[in-house]
């Protein structure tokens, strides 16, 4: 396991590195956290009918995950810093393009590189930050991450949806592709300046291993990770998609939905940066992952049942206690089992079922309420499901971490 401050991370120990790392983690959602409002309405602009407009909305997350599974190889071939900047930089030019497009067609294609450039940005970022941990605090370091993407959520549709009401659509497009190029430059700064510094060479990478990714996909105590974060992100995509249709029908407004969703957020800020995060460094990644599962099916329950505007605040405290806590025990998890040579391999994985949660969680929704069942149902059976599968115990960490 990479120790804090190790010179491979191009960055020193200590509250300075650890705040530009939370910087970079936070730029890098909040491209697609702040387009949430808007995309969706500027796609519709150009005439552009229901289904292609689903189309160019979903073709982020299909080639996205992709990206996640081809990149991982090739993060962990080169220094992390090189394949962040990147990233960050074929993401900006794609949201700054956003603004210059003038029919459906080239807002797909540019929806398309963005979406590639974000399969490259996402586990390369987790991978360095992962690559910065010090052995038993790997939990506080990804939980800080975890609590980044989080406030990345929280701040992102605001500003998104404020600024394009304000300065249209194409300003925040430009706005937020200005933002990833000049972060990708930041961080070629001090990279360069830590090259400079160091005064032992940085070990070079091993070079493309394309044993890396069966490898990875064949490893059971990964694969016990990785199921886990799918369920969490069904729940999500479930959440996402259910929500607002049902706050409606009860005579609740979207500012309501929307105050629901920021308090989920903020449960899991405070969970993430608070003592909690080292739980999985000390009892391991499986409670963890158990309990915050648990969470996540006793907030669903609760939405089925409760219509009361102060429960609702509670289930959705509960919910964004139980996300986080998933969240950080299967990123500690991902860490916790792999090494420098395929720790990048394993986060495009990770980060492929992410998004495959992400992205058929709304899909198993509409299908079961159009069936005329709840849909929160389905991500309860889903989760006590993958609740009843093998998950990463502390011991297997450890023994593939040394």
């Amino acid at each position: 396991m990479s120790r804090g401050g190790d010179s491979r991370n191009g960055l020193p120990g200590g509250f300075p590195a650890a705040l530009f790392t939370a910087l970079i983690v936070i730029v890098s959602f909040l491209d697609t956290m702040a387009q949430l409002p808007i995309l969706g309405p500027y796609a519709v602009s150009f005439g552009t009918g229901a289904i292609f407009t689903g189309v160019i909305l979903g073709s982020y997350s299909l080639v996205n995950m992709m990206g996640n599974l081809l990149a991982g190889p090739v993060i962990d071939a080169h220094d992390r810093e090189i394949t962040i900047m990147i990233g960050l930089v074929l993401a900006g030019v794609a949201v700054a393009s956003y603004a210059a497009v003038i029919n459906p067609w080239q807002l797909l294609l540019v929806r398309i590189i963005h979406g590639a450039g974000g399969g490259i940005l996402i586990p390369a970022v987790f991978a360095w930050a992962g690559d910065q941990s010090r052995k038993g605090a790997v939990g506080r370091t990804m939980g800080h991450a975890g609590a980044a993407v989080a406030l990345a959520a929280m701040l992102g549709p605001a500003l998104g949806g404020v600024g394009g009401a304000r300065f249209g659509p194409r300003a925040v497009f430009l706005s937020l592709g200005i933002l990833l190029c000049v972060t990708a430059l930041a961080l070629g700064v001090r990279y360069g300046h830590s090259r400079i510094r160091r005064v032992a060479p940085r070990p070079a990478p091993d070079g493309l291993d394309r044993s890396a990714l069966p490898g990875v996909l064949r490893d059971k105590h990964l694969g016990g990770t990785f199921r886990a974060i799918f369920s969490l992100t069904f729940a999500m995509g479930t959440l996402a998609y259910t929500m607002p249709l049902t706050m409606v029908r009860w005579g609740f407004s979207t500012g309501h939905t929307g105050l629901l969703f920021s308090v989920s957020s903020v449960a899991a800020i405070v969970l993430l940066l608070s003592p909690a995060n080292r739980l999985p460094d000390r009892v391991g990644p499986t409670p963890v992952i158990r309990a915050g599962l648990l969470l996540v099916t006793v907030a669903l329950v609760g939405l089925v049942f409760l219509r009361s505007l102060p429960l609702l605040v509670v289930v959705m405290s509960v919910y964004g206690m139980g996300f986080g806590a998933v969240f950080a025990a299967t990123t500690t998890a991902v860490v916790s089992a792999t090494g420098r040579n395929r720790r990048g391999t394993a986060f495009g994985v990770y980060y492929a079922f992410f998004s495959l949660g992400v992205f058929i969680g709304p899909i198993a929704a509409g299908a079961i309420e159009a069936a005329g069942a709840i849909p929160y149902w389905g991500a309860v059976a889903v989760i006590v499901l993958i609740q009843a599968l093998p998950v990463p115990s502390r011991r297997s960490a450890e023994t593939r971490s040394g």
